[in-house]
Parts: C-alpha cells; structure tokens; sequence
C-alpha cells in the first residue's frame, strides 16, 4: 500500500474521495504513477535514462517486468540492484508525489 489514491480508497482513507489521480479521470495505481501520468514526464524520462544505461533491453522489457525491476530488484546483482533503488527514490523524490 502506498499514498496513491487508489490504495487510500480502497482502504476507506479520508485522505481521498476519489481512486482517481489529479491528472485525469484515470485511477492512480502504480503502474500510473510510473508510466502514464502526465504529470510527470520529465521524471519519468531521467528514471528510463538511468535504468536503461544500468540494465541491458530495459526498455524492451515489458511494463510488468519493468515494474518488478524497480519495485523488488526483478533478477539483479546486488550492486545494480542498489542503482536501481537509488534512480527509483529519486524518481519518487522528484515528482514531489508523496
């Protein structure tokens, strides 16, 4: 579970009315706020950059694998793993989210 509106309904938050993001009429899940959310594109493209020149075919890689890589290390080394959790925080850090 995390601060993204579609976590804070589902557990009945009175933090949120709407499972929705800010953005659209879209629910704000992960996968949103990761790929898809216009308001983050410039984020997003530094977060692609990095992880892209630390994992070969990232960007071929399908969403859920992608996701899977940032949030739980997916198949890496230990020192990559770490780069990855670093460009992550950082992606969260910079949309100013949470």
């Amino acid at each position: 579970m995390s601060y993204l509106n579609s976590h804070l309904f589902k557990i009945n938050s009175n933090k949120t009315d709407t499972p929705n993001c800010a953005c659209s009429r879209t629910v704000e899940t992960v996968k949103h706020f990761f790929f898809n959310c216009p308001q983050y594109v410039q984020p997003r493209t530094e977060l692609e950059i990095s992880l892209g020149n630390l994992i070969p075919n990232f960007v071929h890689s399908n969403m859920s694998t992608k996701l899977a890589i940032m949030l739980s290390g997916l198949d890496l080394n230990q020192e990559v793993g770490l780069a990855v959790a670093e460009a992550v925080q950082k992606y969260v850090r910079d949309t100013q989210r949470f």
